[in-house]
This record gives C-alpha cells, structure tokens and sequence, in this order.
C-alpha cells in the first residue's frame, strides 16, 4: 500500500483512491514515530494523524478503511510497531460515511471490504459499510469474517481447538439472514478461496457440503410476502431455515417454508 508523506509530490487527482494515507511524525511513548491519517481526492485532511495503523483501502464509496491506533504496550519491551505485546483501539472509516465505528479491539474486514465483524468488551457484531448492524453486539461469541457473502459465527465456547458441548454454529449472509443455525461446527473457509463450506449438524451426524451460490438460489426461491422480495432483506416473518420445512415463521407453529413455482 502507498503512503503518502508529502502531498507535493503526488498528482491526487490521478490516484484511484477516494482516501489517501499521509503520514506526520509525531511523539509516541518517548519516542518520534510516524503517525497516519487520511486525505481526500482534494489534499484536505479528512483524518487527523494519530494512529499507527492502516488496513484496507478506499477506491469505492462504501469500501471501509480501518485504522488502529496503539493503547497500551508492554512497558518491559522497547517499542515497536511490528511488537505482538500492543492493545490497540480501531476506527472504521469509509468516503461515504466518515467514522463508521470505533472503539472496538478486534476486528475481521470481509473481502470484499464492505462488513466488518467487530470484537469490543467480551462482545461481537458485524456492521456493514451503512453504519448499520448486520449481526448485533452479544447474540454470538465469537465471528468469523465474511466471503462470498456470508459469514459463520458461533453460540458457546472452544478450548485449545476442542469443540465444547454448548458450541453452536451459523452460517449467516451479508443481510443478517440465518441459512443455517445450531449445527455442531462449520468449516472456516475466509480467505480460502472456496465457493461452499462444510457442516455438521450433529455431532455423529455426517458433513454437508453447502455452496454459496446455491444457498443464494435457495433464498431467492423463498415463498415470499410481495413479489419484489430481497433475500437480503432480514424481516422478522423471514427466520431462518435449518433443513426442515417448517419454523418459516417464527411465531407461528403452522407457516411451512415453500418455493415460487
């Protein structure tokens, strides 16, 4: 990624990118370090530079930046911006928006850098480029990032890689719409390239190969209250579908789920 330390010998106007790093040196824990900030299209400073973090970049309106700004190092170490000894506070950021959140100590970018899943007091949420919460802080212990439009996240707790026995999986998409909940794990597939994952619904059951462009067939054929339905669109009558015809509606016992013939 470039970084931009003097303005004066970049053309701005032929940078694709809608936010432009700069840098300025300033003092940090007694020492002089260069801090980053962000400009527009115009060389105007849009964020101030006080942090010493910069993830993601911005050639679309909605594609969110993310900048760290360091919190606290381990006092018995010498200083360092590469030390896994740091806490860190994150902002996100984007053209269209400005500050989306901040304040959070975690986070995953989705690869099309349009949702974050964010980690902040012992709680995780996904928001999405809008500034409007896609997976709400505290309904999950733990997500993953987003790819291809969906994200798995988890209810429960794992130990040194062991799955306990109140862990359960989702798999969820980009519209905070439950495809598949309460199964006994979910394959990772951020960042691997993969068009499906793998789930396991019970813990003898046997693995489910679930391809994303499939589950995004599936959603549009939903039965549907109007015809202009978006699979996105997560209304309360749209719950959620675990594998079984039934449970379409979430408080009635007797609405099945069915396709558009």
């Amino acid at each position: 990624m470039k970084i931009i330390i003097d303005i004066k010998e970049v053309n701005l106007s032929q940078d694709p990118r809608l936010l432009i790093p700069y840098m300025e040196e300033k003092k940090r824990f007694g020492t002089d370090v260069m801090m980053t900030g962000l400009l527009d299209k115009k060389g105007e400073i849009v964020l101030e530079a006080a942090y010493d973090y910069i993830f993601g970049e911005s050639i679309e309106q909605d594609d969110i930046i993310i900048l760290g700004r360091i919190t606290g190092i381990n006092d018995k170490m010498p200083y360092s911006f590469d030390h896994p000894f740091v806490r860190c506070n994150f902002t996100a950021y984007n053209a269209n928006k400005g500050i989306i959140h901040e304040g959070f100590d975690m986070f995953t970018l989705s690869t099309d850098k349009k949702i974050i899943t964010v980690h902040s007091k012992d709680s995780w949420g996904a928001i999405n480029s809008s500034g409007n919460w896609v997976i709400p802080y505290g309904k999950y212990t733990w997500i993953d990032g987003y790819d291809k439009g969906f994200v798995r996240a988890r209810i429960g707790t794992i130990t040194n890689g062991q799955i306990e026995n109140d862990a359960k999986w989702s798999l969820i998409t980009d519209g905070g719409f439950t495809v598949y909940s309460d199964c006994y794990d979910i394959l990772p597939f951020y960042k691997r390239g993969n068009d499906y994952t793998e789930i396991l619904k019970e813990r003898n059951g046997s693995w489910e190969k679930v391809y994303f462009e499939n589950a995004i067939d599936f959603l549009k054929g939903l039965a549907k209250p109007k015809p202009d339905y978006d699979p996105y669109d997560n209304r309360e009558w749209l719950h959620r579908y675990d594998g079984s015809n039934s449970d379409a509606f979430e408080d009635d016992p007797g609405a099945t789920w069915g396709r558009i013939d």
